[in-house]
């Protein structure tokens, strides 16, 4: 597959995950130029379990960020930018705006892609359950003003292993991470930003912040992945983590046209 920054189907993807009819989204121009092609949309609308989704265009690189100072940017997906927590103890990492954690990425991510509402402060969950918590607050009700232009778009929740609809590029997925004595923690949350066929199972590339408090500045950091496969029907997920352990997808959020 290509990943030359828009979104590009291949027949691989298209057989390995459903026989669903694609239609690709279209950009208004104002004054098209005669004779010069105009770049594809950073999206495209798939049919597939009843629903219109929005998926956006894959991005499968970087394989790798090198973690920075605190506030310093790691990473770039779409327009919005991944920013690295900084070492352990430093005390700029503990703010009330949630600076610079998993959590905060993906409200800032849905307001500028999407123009949903969504901030730090809502009580909408940790990692663990923020994907939940998202589409809970805000799939009730249509958003206009993102990348789908004056096309409205809502959310709507996916549980592991619960349901045949696949995770989207673009999906917000929530990630349980135990800690060693099996008590729960708060987890982790990232979006996909590419996603592989790959001997019938797909591998999720993450766009995603934190990582973690034993990085420092100038470590070479993997980017997060994560397994899906369809089992009785419906798609689970793992992530796979770069100790070798791997940890449950709760769920996935993925935008929808209604």
């Amino acid at each position: 597959m290509r990943t030359d920054g828009f979104y590009v189907a291949t027949l691989a993807l298209a057989v390995a995950l459903s026989t669903a009819a694609v239609t690709t989204a279209t950009r208004a121009q104002s004054e098209p130029l005669t004779g010069m092609s105009l770049p594809a949309p950073p999206f495209q609308y798939v049919d597939e379990c009843g629903a219109r989704f929005v998926e956006l265009a894959p991005q499968a690189e970087p394989h790798t960020i090198t973690w920075r100072e605190f506030g310093e940017p790691v990473a770039t997906y779409v327009g919005v930018t991944a920013y690295a927590h900084g070492r352990d103890g430093d005390p700029r990492r503990e703010n009330p705006q949630g600076l610079y954690q998993c959590t905060e990425l993906v409200h800032r991510y849905l307001r500028q892609t999407y123009a949903i509402p969504t901030r730090i402060g809502l009580g909408l969950g940790h990692g663990v359950d923020l994907a939940h918590g998202v589409a809970e607050r805000f799939g009730g009700e249509t958003w206009t003003g993102g990348i789908t232009g004056e096309t409205p778009v809502t959310l709507r929740y996916f549980a592991s292993g619960g349901d045949a609809c696949r995770p989207m590029v673009g999906s917000v997925v929530s990630i349980a991470m135990p800690y060693d004595d099996g008590t729960p923690s708060p987890g982790h949350v990232a979006i996909i930003r590419a996603l592989e066929p790959d001997s019938g199972v797909l591998i999720a590339t993450l766009f995603e912040q934190h990582g973690g408090s034993s990085l420092a500045p100038g470590d070479e950091v993997s980017a997060g992945q994560i397994r899906f496969e369809r089992v009785d029907g419906a798609w689970v997920g793992a992530f796979l983590s770069q100790s070798g352990r791997t940890f449950p997808v709760v769920g996935w959020t993925s935008v929808v046209a209604p």
